[in-house]
């Protein structure tokens, strides 16, 4: 049975948040080398950070825009289906 450490759990969570933000396969590797070779890093490793929460950012801005498009829809389309019952229901009358 393989032990893990908090080191290596620490890393899986890392890589995890990586994949998570959309990194490639490629620019975790990148990332987990820059790791492996020290403090000597720290800085490349701190704007990779920035550059993907900008990148995030951005991306949430678009998210909540898309989001206010969908609402509208729903709301639309409830009330259009809504209107039509209400049409078909005043022809049966009739």
């Amino acid at each position: 049975m393989r032990q893990f450490t908090d080191e290596n759990l620490g890393a899986l969570d890392v890589v995890e948040c990586l994949k998570n933000a959309g990194r490639s396969i490629k620019d975790i590797k990148v990332f987990m080398e820059l790791v492996s070779q020290g403090d000597a890093t720290l800085a490349e490793r701190q704007a990779m950070f920035y550059d993907l929460k900008q990148r995030l950012q951005a991306k949430l801005a678009t998210l909540e825009e898309t989001m206010k498009m969908v609402d509208f829809k729903c709301a639309y389309y409830t009330q259009a289906v809504a209107e039509r019952y209400v049409k078909e229901a005043m022809h049966r009358v009739d």
